[in-house]
């Protein structure tokens, strides 16, 4: 009896153990788990557009196969090795804008001249992409000599660069004022930086497109670079009659009295009259002086009056 006793409790204590040892075996294991990284998704974001520190003034052009380098849009050049002669090259202005290559940054178009110190003045049109590490410059296409510059644009669609100027019949000497409208279109490819000319046109200029209409005038730009924007435009008009006698109007008073035209190109006012209203701030006696200094006229392509005045130098824009 004593022995199956000692048996049980024997077979008892291994049985504790062994479900001792399963209980333990089995138990979940705490793990621990580190806490989440935050993460971000990313988010497309525009590149700025780094601009560049520099300017047309300071850019490579090619003028007539030879690079000219400006600073602050001058440049001097030997004309030939070894010669004493010097060639200018100038930054002349009429600046239009563009993003010929489509990097976000807008390039430019303008004018240079060029002389060797004599009376020959040579107007270039030239274009410069706007690069991060300054302007670079297009080779240049030659306007002509002493020509009169009027405006530079360039469509906001197509690109296409439009260049509006006067110049002389070939048969006129250089003394003569130029008044004969033309428009060179262009353009540019940015590709291998050339300006490419689309098509010269010479206006028509005669005393049938003179007549006929009712000329406001615009605003008057001088060679000095100067521009003079009358207040009221609207109110300064000119239209002539067949029988050579011009009448318009100012800010103020009417205005009229004769003119004369020689050939399709020359126009001259003679004594103008006005009424004699007196108005406080009014521009009237800019305008009358501006049309005892014309010497000529043209009519554009684009239908605008340009009128050729001296003392000082310049074209008044009528449409």
């Amino acid at each position: 009896m004593k022995k199956i006793l000692i048996g049980i409790v024997v077979v008892m204590v291994v049985a504790g153990v062994f479900a001792l040892w399963c209980y333990r075996a089995f138990q979940p294991v705490a793990v621990t788990v580190p806490p989440p990284v935050a993460t971000s998704t990313p988010i497309a974001t525009t590149t700025p557009v780094e601009a560049s520190t520099g300017s047309p003034k300071d850019a490579t052009y090619t003028i007539e196969g030879n690079p000219v380098t400006l600073v602050n849009g001058m440049a001097e050049t030997p004309a030939a090795p070894s010669s004493t002669e010097v060639v200018h090259t100038e930054y002349f202005g009429n600046d239009a804008s563009y993003d010929f290559n489509h990097d976000g940054r807008p390039d430019s178009v303008s004018l240079l001249t060029q002389s060797t110190g004599g009376t020959g003045v040579f107007y270039y049109v030239v274009a410069a992409l706007n690069l991060p590490q300054g302007y670079l410059g297009s080779a240049g296409v030659r306007l002509g000599d002493r020509i009169a510059p009027q405006t530079t644009t360039v469509d906001d669609t197509t690109g296409v660069i439009t260049v509006n100027y006067a110049d002389r019949l070939p048969t006129e000497p250089f003394t003569a004022a130029p008044s004969i409208g033309k428009t060179l279109r262009l353009q540019f490819d940015a590709s291998t930086r050339t300006l490419v000319p689309i098509a010269s046109t010479t206006a028509t200029t005669t005393a049938t497109t003179l007549m006929g209409k009712k000329w406001e005038w615009v605003r008057t730009t001088y060679t000095s670079g100067k521009v003079f924007t009358p207040k009221k435009a609207s109110l300064f008009s000119l239209t002539f009659g067949t029988d050579g006698t011009v009448s318009g109007t100012t800010d103020c008073n009417s205005v009229g009295g004769p003119y004369t035209t020689s050939g399709t190109s020359t126009l001259a006012f003679g004594a103008l009259a006005t009424t004699l209203m007196a108005c406080e701030g009014s521009e009237e006696s800019t305008f009358t002086a501006l049309l005892g200094q014309v010497t000529g006229y043209t009519i554009t392509s684009k239908g605008e009056l340009h009128l050729s005045v001296q003392k000082p130098a310049g074209t008044a824009i009528f449409n």
